[in-house]
């Protein structure tokens, strides 16, 4: 890696990540992960990670993850938790 971080951002609010997504004329990859998912690590370093780092892809994609390990609150795209 080149000094240039790229970590998986927690969607908290899929309403509000779909308003973006729409503002700014992006498609929103949602993936829906757990800690103990071998696959789920896999997509993100192989894909997902990389297309965030990746300056052609950051004008086109919004990447959002939701942990099933967590149980914080998340709205869904009609507004409700």
């Amino acid at each position: 890696m080149t000094g240039d971080s790229a970590a998986m951002i927690p969607a908290t609010d899929l309403r509000q990540e779909a308003r973006v997504a729409k503002a700014d004329n992006l498609l929103l990859v949602i993936e829906f992960s757990s800690e103990y998912c071998a696959f789920c690590r896999k997509l993100e370093e192989l894909f997902l990670l990389p297309m965030q780092r990746n300056s052609e892809y950051r004008n086109k994609v919004l990447i959002r993850y939701v942990s099933l390990d967590m149980y914080e609150t998340l709205v869904d795209f009609r507004g409700r938790s």
